[in-house]
């Protein structure tokens, strides 16, 4: 399974990329969701461990984790605050960006300003999205340059979509015309828990996707985002059979 990748891909980027890791409590599917046991270790372990040998690899030069809840900040602080030292960052969230309707961007911009990032690359990276491989978050950093502004992570996914409105659990279909399997040659692609964005560009749009952007697209089973017991569970068989492909020239506990 290759991945693919689409736009103008230049030399490897100079910038200096500060990489935010949103953790909020509450989740409402799974309690807890973000420090949840997932093979053994908390579930933000996989993430910022892949985040930790970009750090080593000088790709990424400094995480923060943002999160409402001490006790979340206090268990990454345990598990990495020794390897990081002074370039991971534990940021308490303000109350009025703790809640439901509070954007990631407006959580992104607070913590700009909160700490001076004017300059370089901002990622932006969920930990419910474990099995994104190293290699293709590191593309995702340094594919940005003078041609493009931002990349992000997605899978491409090819069918007959529906949406589901809630709370009345009402279906609607997505297309107009149903197509013959071998006639579906028009594929989607979904968003993956994985953002990199000029900081003067984010600052300017306050969002995290502006053009000229460059997408990577990912195997589908690696792109699972975890909303429920049943994702979670699916997560860890995945994680099992890929670990090699996930954590390529990466050490799992390294």
């Amino acid at each position: 399974m290759g991945l693919r990748y689409y736009g103008f891909l230049g030399r490897h980027n100079r910038m200096k990329t500060t990489v935010i890791v949103p953790m909020r409590s509450g989740s409402k599917g799974i309690k807890n969701k973000n420090i949840k046991e997932f093979l053994g270790l908390p579930l933000y372990f996989w993430t910022v461990k892949k985040l930790y040998h970009l750090f080593k690899q000088g790709v990424v030069t400094k995480v923060i984790i943002s999160s409402d809840s001490d006790w979340y900040l206090e268990k990454v602080k345990i598990s990495f605050s020794l390897l990081f030292g002074e370039n991971l960052i534990l940021s308490k969230r303000l109350p009025e960006l703790s809640t439901d309707f509070a954007t990631t961007e407006e959580v992104c911009l607070n913590i700009i300003y909160k700490y001076g990032i004017y300059d370089g690359i901002l990622g932006i990276v969920e930990v419910t999205s474990p099995l994104i491989p190293v290699d293709s978050l590191s593309l995702m950093f340094s594919s940005l340059n003078e041609n493009i502004d931002s990349s992000f992570i997605v899978y491409e996914d090819i069918g007959q979509f529906w949406k589901c409105k809630q709370p009345r659990y009402e279906w609607e279909k997505q297309y107009n015309n149903r197509k013959m399997r071998q006639e579906e040659d028009s594929p989607l692609y979904r968003e993956v828990g994985a953002w990199a964005i000029k900081v003067k560009k984010f600052m300017e749009e306050k969002n995290r996707i502006v053009h000229p952007v460059f997408p990577i697209v990912i195997p589908k089973e690696l792109g699972i985002s975890i909303n429920d017991l049943e994702e979670f569970e699916y997560a860890e068989i995945l994680m099992k059979d890929n670990s090699s492909q996930i954590f390529k020239n990466c050490g799992l506990y390294e």
